[in-house]
């Protein structure tokens, strides 16, 4: 994995590379740059080897003749495979990276050899010939890619940190994307914390005509699915036949590899499919002393039946240091506390292995949230509240779990992102109310809301294209890259997406169970000791590591409030106001302040 970043029209300088290093984490192994001079084009590569570790996968990466570079941050899975048909197309290859086959496959089928790449990817490709600049992100949206587009200049990079330092650019806060982190916890859509930076949205590509500066956006991948009547037993064969075939792609790589184990079914589910094509492969575990929800008793378990090499880590409380070195890998403010363990799983796994498999995605293709169901089955009380919401809205119970108002997506955005409403927004930041927002607190959630979908499946496309994309593959990004790690993640390679979606209701998510299709799978694989743990997040006990009267004396003596930018007596009346703090509204708060302070300040 390794950090990209490049511009156009921006005068030439020792400031650029200084811009493209700040991403040295991401890619610790080499430094390139390339530099088009008389059409003002600047591509910055730091290198992280997976695949082809000698000088011939130095990057930026040109073709033969030097008319198309190539910076570029991810893996193709499927590389051999094009690179046979290349091949035989009369393109001669250089190296083993799959770097290489990007160029040549946009050779041979320019912006149209998208969908024929299969992995996770972000890349930009630069074409003297055409003039232009071309960007892609993979379709679920594994690897970031950022922008910006100021007149007649235009830049990129992994993470907005490579932006920032760039002449011209406004340390601001983006309003828009501010709404949806206090509603969400992440900012959503194409927007980013910064203003003017934004995100390229997964499953599309960019491409820039340098000379008319024309800026045009095309989605080449979407969410599908096929409905499917199968039965049981042939789509457990049809998911442990194809999964088993998008591991072995992913266990490919020229330095070590290791897989993520917690005691829940998506990464057992992956170890297992691992273990049974290298026999002995590492695994990893990370635990809270003295915590409930402890898995490792679990995760070893499951390591001993597969015979794995496994290794796990134990963290003792009280550490608030360790918590800002997780913030400092953070340049957007992401309030998920699974990031503090996912963190220090992804720094111990860091001595022992270079690549690591992960289960993320899992919830989201083969249905695994609880609140899945419970959209399904509003209560008595709140088909009662539509009656009674006059009356609800006199005594200010909207927001109780009586009045809670149940359209289907605000239904959906109160059972899973109880954080702040828009109006809460306007109090708690009181210049937010001149300033372009969003129309309604579930336009993230409606965007991606598909009611012909099916009764679960239209929540799993909402989660796919908003809390997986912004909030899990965010986290398992950024933590995994501050430490130089590159993680994969097999349940989202598109087909496995593709089946997950097509799979019949009962087998995704029913009256008794969720994920039907995997806890099947991992009964036959004889993991069947991880089919009675209750599900649980990959959390942290935030109130051991930093108590909440410190938490509250951050936000109320931070520089968000010092700035003038939060109401200080707003906050103190919902945080000092004699009823303890909702844990969740000051969390956002916090990271909020630790961001502002860090990068803004």
């Amino acid at each position: 994995m390794c950090g990209i970043f490049g511009t156009i029209g921006y005068a030439a300088g020792a400031h650029l590379e200084r811009c493209a290093r700040t991403l040295s984490h991401r890619g610790p192994d080499d430094f390139g740059a390339y530099e088009d001079g008389p059409c003002g084009v600047y591509l910055g590569h730091c290198r992280l080897a997976v695949i082809d570790l000698t000088p011939a996968g130095h990057q930026p990466m040109a073709n033969e003749d030097g008319t198309v570079w190539l910076t570029y941050n991810g893996e193709v899975y499927n590389a051999a495979e094009l690179r046979r048909q290349l091949a035989e197309s009369g393109h001669r290859f250089a190296s083993r990276t799959d770097t290489e086959v990007v160029i040549h496959a946009y050779e041979q089928w320019g912006i149209d050899c998208l969908p024929r790449l299969t992995g996770m990817f972000a890349f930009a490709l630069w074409d003297s010939r055409r003039r232009q600049l071309f960007l892609a992100r993979d379709r679920l949206g594994v690897k970031p890619l950022y922008y910006l587009h100021d007149g007649g200049r235009f830049a990129f990079a992994s993470e907005p940190k490579a932006l920032i330092g760039l002449p011209g650019v406004s340390r601001r806060i983006d309003p828009w994307a501010l709404a949806t982190y206090l509603v969400y916890r992440y900012a959503g859509d194409e927007h980013s914390l910064w203003a003017g930076i934004r995100q390229l949205r997964p499953g599309h590509a960019l491409v820039l005509d340098a000379v008319s500066g024309e800026l045009r956006t095309r989605q080449y991948w979407q969410p599908e699915w096929q409905e499917e009547a199968i039965g049981e037993t042939a789509a457990v064969e049809q998911f442990q036949d194809l999964a088993g075939r998008v591991v072995e792609e992913e266990l490919v790589s020229d330095v070590p590899v290791g897989v993520f184990l917690s005691g829940g079914l998506d990464s057992s589910s992956v170890a297992a499919l691992a273990s049974a094509r290298r026999p002995g492969v590492e695994t990893f575990t990370v635990g809270f002393e003295g915590w409930a929800n402890d898995e490792r008793a679990v995760a070893r378990e499951t390591a001993r039946r597969l015979g794995s090499d496994h290794h796990e880590l134990t963290v003792a409380a009280g550490n608030v240091a360790e918590l800002r070195e997780v913030f400092a890998a953070m340049d957007e403010p992401l309030a998920d506390t699974s990031l503090i363990p996912t963190f220090l799983l992804c720094r111990a796994v860091r001595r022992h292995v270079t690549v690591a498999l992960s289960g993320d995605g899992g919830d989201e293709v083969f249905g695994g949230y609880r609140w899945y169901r419970h959209a399904q089955q509003p209560s008595l009380l709140k088909r009662l509240a539509f009656r009674a919401d006059p009356l609800l809205h006199a005594l200010h119970l909207e927001r109780t779990p009586l009045g809670q108002r149940c359209s289907p997506l605000q239904h959906y955005l109160n059972m899973t992102s109880p954080a702040y409403t828009l109006a809460d927004g306007r109090r708690l930041f009181p210049w937010l109310g001149r300033e372009c927002l969003p129309d309604h607190e579930t336009q993230l959630y409606g965007a991606h809301y598909r009611p012909e979908a099916g009764a679960y499946r239209r929540w799993q496309l909402v989660d796919i294209g908003t809390f997986l994309v912004n909030n899990n593959l965010v986290k398992a990004d950024r933590v995994s890259m501050a430490v130089g790690l590159e993680v994969r993640v097999p349940l989202l390679d598109h087909r496995l997406v593709r089946l997950g979606l097509s799979l019949p209701e009962a087998l995704r998510i029913n009256a008794t169970e969720s994920k039907v299709v995997l806890r099947r799978y991992l009964n036959r694989a004889g993991l069947d000791h991880v089919l009675a743990q209750p599900k649980q997040g990959f959390s942290c006990p935030i109130g051991e590591y930093w108590p909440v009267a410190d938490q509250v004396r951050q936000v109320l003596d931070g520089r968000l409030v010092a700035d003038g930018v939060l109401s200080r007596q707003e906050c103190a009346k919902r945080l000092c106001g004699g009823a303890p703090p909702n844990w969740y509204h000051l969390w956002l708060l916090v990271v909020l302040e630790e961001w502002y302070s860090r990068w803004l300040a």
